[in-house]
């Protein structure tokens, strides 16, 4: 009989503290979610800061050099429409405007006629080389180009009809960054990304 006592005692004892262990067991793994929720949402805050300056970098080289091969693509236009048309074509810009025309030597009205309209740089852009004093490609001095001209061969001219391949555009986005569009003496385009000590070719 007191042994059947003492089990139904102990019965007790294990039922009656089960709830508890069970209540302490659900809290600790509340606790250690809300820990693990904690440390995650750190991780991800210092991860965030570390390459949001990077992909920021990225994107602004990616817009700006898609503006430098706008302006090299009306280059290589102009080229083509000169050869085409079998008469001058140029590349004109409005630097403080930021915007750029083409137009084609009309041979009866002896004048530049322009194509199109001109046209802008993207926002945040502007022709300039800031204070870099070393010129791109094949240029002799640094300058910004405010026409480029173009004979009936598609070979750049100065303004003597001699070739050259002294023509030059500068474009920045007002962070740093700066790129560069030349001409060869045979009239291929070339684009530069300058980095910090000199201009590198990527195009």
């Amino acid at each position: 009989m007191q042994s059947k006592s003492n089990s139904l005692i102990a019965y007790r004892h294990v039922t009656s503290t089960q709830p508890l262990q069970q209540h302490r067991g659900r809290r600790s793994q509340r606790g250690s979610t809300l820990i693990e929720l904690m440390i995650n949402l750190a991780i991800i805050s210092v991860l965030t800061a570390t390459t949001l300056p990077s992909v920021s970098g990225f994107v602004a080289t990616y817009k700006l050099q898609g503006a430098a091969r706008m302006m090299a693509g009306e280059l290589t236009l102009a080229k083509m429409r000169a050869a085409a048309s079998f008469t001058q074509a140029q590349v004109t810009t409005d630097i403080g405007a930021g915007t750029f025309e083409l137009q084609l030597y009309d041979k009866a009205a002896a004048v530049f006629v322009t194509e199109g309209g001109p046209q802008y740089l993207p926002q945040g852009m502007s022709f300039s080389y800031g204070a870099i004093e070393t010129p791109a490609g094949t240029q002799t001095t640094i300058e910004q180009s405010t026409a480029i001209i173009f004979n009936s061969r598609g070979i750049p001219i100065d303004n003597t009809g001699a070739p050259t391949a002294n023509y030059a555009l500068y474009i920045t986005n007002g962070s740093g960054m700066y790129f560069a569009i030349t001409e060869a003496v045979n009239g291929t385009v070339y684009i530069w990304r300058y980095n910090g000590s000199g201009w590198v070719k990527t195009g």
